[in-house]
């Protein structure tokens, strides 16, 4: 309350409140056309000292605030640059190599188109009258460079079908080298992670029903099927994969069609402000219920898939023969007269076996 009174809230000119931008939670709120848009102030007078050295850069990264990645395919381009330069082990004053810096440069000539973007605050235009059914559709990419995932809400009322980019996270691949269908693996464990967190706080205010794509075959077997059939890394991934979601919810998705593709690679600032199917995911999600077929999908490479499945347990079995036949029967009866009978019976079955037509039968006399 003390705060409050400190900031006069009770004396509000309301046409001042709506006509400038607030900062609510790191972001500029602009209340007028009740929109939001990214604080960038900080970063672009820091880019006015242009210093081309690692520690500069790093610096610079570190005045970009976008909690819910809404341009996570343009400050990808930046964490990949940064792992460039790490790998190649300069100190943290050194001139940026010229290849580096050409990147760098470039990535500092668009960091002002960002101030153009206009994210719509909220997302679930409905309300207790016309409430609509809410789907959650959560995309994941991989490249050898970077993945990725980002979360749509899409609204479905009986006239008209809107969506929303709801949050979006990227990570460089790891400096180990994976496979790409691992990376695609990852790709997908952090879009179940990130979908989670949007399914926890939609639900507060609306049921919703959750649906996983991803453009990787292979992904998508390893996560439909047993788990206990690969190797480590696959099979700790998509044993939290499926306890997170019913693997039914996962489908495929067209290369063309992923919106999480302009992730793993970038897109330039002024790209993403008119970007129809980042902001608004592929068109499919706004045609009813026209999803691709993902049935019968082959695989494009099939020695990814089998790589990974766990080598079979070989079990060695002994088995000992004992071919003395006579040691055998004399230890089960040392009766002269049944052994005796024994083998009669054994010999003349041998004698039978050759002989087929001319069998012994009948009872065996002993002389």
């Amino acid at each position: 309350m003390k705060q409050w009174q400190l900031e006069h809230f009770d004396h509000l000119n309301m046409n001042d409140f709506v006509n400038h931008p607030h900062r609510v939670l790191g972001l500029l709120w602009h209340p007028q056309k009740d929109y939001l848009s990214l604080r960038l102030t900080s970063l672009l007078d820091f880019l006015q000292k242009r210093k081309n050295t690692n520690r500069f850069l790093l610096m610079a990264a570190g005045r970009i605030f976008d909690p819910l990645g809404f341009a996570s395919h343009f400050t990808i381009r930046f964490k990949i640059l940064f792992q460039e330069i790490w790998q190649r082990k300069t100190d943290w004053d050194e001139e940026l190599l010229p290849d580096i810096r050409e990147k760098f440069e470039q990535w500092c000539s668009e960091a002002s188109f960002l101030c153009e973007l206009q994210i719509p605050r909220y997302a679930l235009q409905c309300d207790s009258v016309n409430c609509p059914e809410c789907e959650i559709h959560t995309f994941s990419d991989a490249s050898i460079k970077a993945y990725g995932a980002v979360s749509y809400v899409t609204l479905r009322t009986f006239d008209k079908i809107s969506v929303h980019l709801l949050a979006s996270k990227s990570r460089v691949a790891p400096l180990k080298v994976l496979t790409l269908p691992r990376l695609e693996l990852m790709g997908a464990l952090l879009a179940v992670r990130l979908a989670k967190e949007v399914s926890r706080v939609l639900n507060e205010k609306i049921s919703t029903t959750n649906y996983f794509w991803t453009d990787s075959t292979i992904a998508l077997i390893w996560i439909q099927g047993l788990s206990n059939r690969w190797k480590v890394f696959v099979t700790n991934r998509v044993k939290e994969i499926q306890c997170l979601t019913d693997k039914d919810s996962w489908r495929h998705c067209p290369g063309k069609d992923n919106p999480s593709d302009l992730l793993t690679k970038g897109i330039s600032a002024d790209s993403l402000i008119n970007c129809e199917k980042w902001w608004k995911g592929p068109s499919f999600l706004q045609e009813g219920n026209t999803f691709p077929v993902s049935n019968n999908v082959l695989l494009s490479d099939e020695s990814a898939y089998l790589e990974e499945l766990k080598p079979s347990e070989r079990k060695t079995l002994t088995v000992i023969l004992d071919n003395n036949l006579l040691n055998h029967i004399l230890s089960v009866s040392n009766n002269f007269q049944k052994n005796l009978c024994v083998f009669s019976y054994i010999y003349r079955f041998i004698n039978n076996c050759k002989r087929p037509s001319n069998k012994q039968i009948g009872p065996l006399r002993i002389m």
